[in-house]
């Protein structure tokens, strides 16, 4: 059995993604029997130093439970996917293309992921149900490694 937090961080936290994830990790152990897949947990919700630096908690897992109910915390193992939207405008760029000048460049519109104005994307997008984590994990992996 895992169980695989998706941490999303308050916008205006300074500090490092990586110096949560041991925190959160303590709150999946002391509240296991009480989560389940899918599970949203708002961050007012949650009591201690996390409550200043999370806005919601998902709450996913890999097995084929509903719950993890009478499961040992000694042998689950425990992910911790911390991050924040970036507040950031959308840029517009120009993309030269061979053998062109001026200003006639087609323009690609760029956000700095994960974006705030993208927040409400994911529910709206159509895959496979399966894919969906994997795509997840995915994508915080490449944020994470921009902000180490």
């Amino acid at each position: 059995m895992s169980v695989t937090i998706e941490a999303q961080l308050k916008s205006d936290y300074k500090g490092p993604l990586r110096d949560t994830i041991p925190a959160l990790q303590e709150l999946v152990t002391e509240n296991y029997d009480t989560l389940s897949r899918g599970q949203i947990i708002d961050g007012g919700d949650i009591i201690g130093t996390l409550a200043e630096k999370i806005e919601r908690l998902d709450v996913s897992d890999t097995s084929e439970t509903e719950s993890f109910e009478g499961v040992a915390t000694s042998t689950a193992r425990i992910r911790v996917h911390p991050y924040k939207y970036f507040k950031s405008l959308p840029q517009t760029i120009k993309i030269p293309m061979e053998n062109e000048t001026g200003d006639c460049c087609p323009t690609v519109l760029m956000h700095e992921l994960p974006s705030v104005q993208l927040a409400a994307s994911w529910n709206q997008l159509f895959f496979e149900p399966d894919i969906k984590p994997t795509l997840l994990r995915f994508v915080t992996s490449i944020c994470k490694s921009s902000h180490v």
